[in-house]
């Protein structure tokens, strides 16, 4: 079976409305804290992009670009 390892992440840049943080927060819900200095101490690529949306006053991914930016990773790493 073949090693896998983490070199590249997608993290979302689009901020998300302080009304909508309050109302998470409230129900113990937080979005994700990244380390920034452990990734880059680890060598991690990180890529940046608008990657939610808000749909029905929730937070959810945005499935079109994420869609967008793994086909365009998959396809940078077969060249």
């Amino acid at each position: 079976m073949p090693s896998l390892s983490i070199d590249t992440i997608i993290v979302n840049s689009r901020p998300i409305k302080v009304d909508l943080l309050k109302r998470y927060a409230a129900e113990d819900s937080e979005p994700v804290q990244i380390d920034w200095r452990e990734l880059n101490d680890l060598g991690i690529n990180i890529i940046h992009a608008p990657l939610i949306k808000t749909v029905g006053g929730v937070v959810r991914h945005d499935e079109a670009m994420v869609g967008r930016m793994l086909m365009s990773l998959t396809m940078e790493k077969k060249v």
